[in-house]
């Protein structure tokens, strides 16, 4: 039975698990796996070996462009190896490059952000197979590679997480999870709205886990910054939450975004208050509350700390519309099929 290895393209080999998206694309459907026979493993692309892998699928996480990475590839086609590429961003386009996060934020230039969506194009272009996580990226993508084979298989909950329990329900704290850089600009678009509900309830407090530069006249204990966390425990920041919190711009990069931090909150029967953004709309329901202007961001607010504290039976019937909307083990079910492989 030919192996599935999952690599990753990132540029500190060292620290590639510490890549969010690289969790959720490859490395949870790797666990997902475990219940099968079929041998599979995850690594950094420069750690694996390409000798002897006719018949292996070999999936690419974000691959990069290169002339070095094009010998690699060329290597690993030759050898009989079945190429897929897996991409979870709107990365590939470099005529959207103003409206990248990298630009939005000031992290990056037009010209530097265009140059590098344009190798990671000349770098798609290789694969005939390319996996997406939502319905607008997948358009995308089906839009710049018309021969390509485009499949659709959202972000799904962390294999590891069955099992752990809801949240605490007497806590009164509002959480904003970033993650990566690159969340200024969506975080400014509810700091006012925010700052007004904690003026007005001094009994609760933000908890920002992540990097984001943050500024609120409230009071020194109404705000807590942690840095970021391993994976492993992730879960813990996010179970010390009460309302999460999702802002994201209106732009094409975020529209083809996934939603999940409403997932990751609603596993612990956390509501959360987020962007209308297409994928968001898989999880629809008590509990996930949308809006766009400040008005409605603060009226959402209050709406659930009116409801607080959440009975147990509401907080379990959110945890079990995302999980029926969020299984892994199903998605990649599909994952296999489309590939042509059976699922043991």
């Amino acid at each position: 039975m030919s192996r599935i290895s999952f690599l990753s393209h990132s540029r500190n080999p060292a620290l590639y698990r510490r890549d969010p998206s690289f969790f959720y694309r490859c490395e949870n459907r790797c666990d997902a796996l475990a219940g099968a026979t079929r041998p599979r493993q995850h690594l950094h692309r420069k750690d694996y070996q390409t000798s002897g892998t006719s018949g292996e699928i070999v999936v690419c996480h974000r691959p990069r462009d290169s002339w070095r990475w094009r010998r690699w590839l060329e290597k690993l086609r030759r050898s009989g190896a079945r190429l897929v590429a897996e991409v979870d961003d709107l990365i590939f386009d470099p005529t959207l490059a103003a409206h990248s996060p990298a630009v939005r934020n000031r992290h990056l230039s037009v010209w530097r952000t265009k140059s590098l969506l344009a190798a990671n194009r000349r770098a798609l272009a290789r694969f005939d197979f390319i996996s997406a996580s939502t319905d607008p990226l997948a358009a995308e993508l089906q839009r710049c590679f018309p021969r390509a084979q485009v499949g659709v298989f959202p972000n799904c909950l962390p294999f590891a997480w069955a099992g752990l329990p809801l949240a605490p329900a007497d806590q009164r704290t509002l959480t904003y999870l970033p993650g990566t850089r690159g969340h200024n600009a969506d975080f400014a678009m509810i700091a006012g709205p925010v700052r007004q509900f904690l003026l007005e309830h001094p009994d609760w407090h933000l908890l920002v886990a992540g990097p984001l530069d943050v500024k609120l006249e409230v009071a020194p204990h109404q705000l807590r910054r942690l840095e970021r966390v391993p994976f492993d425990r992730y879960h813990e920041i996010v179970q010390s939450g009460t309302i999460n919190l999702a802002p994201l711009e209106d732009s094409p990069f975020n529209r083809c975004k996934s939603a999940l931090k409403i997932m990751e909150a609603g596993f612990f029967g956390i509501p959360t208050v987020a962007s209308p953004i297409p994928d968001a709309r898989r999880f629809a329901g008590a509990g996930v509350e949308f809006a766009t202007s400040s008005g409605e961001w603060l009226e959402a607010l209050e709406r659930l700390a009116h409801r607080h504290p959440y009975p147990a039976s509401w907080r379990e019937d959110l945890r079990q519309r995302i999980v029926r909307h969020a299984s892994i083990e199903k998605e990649t079910e599909r994952w296999l099929e489309w590939l042509g492989l059976p699922p043991n």
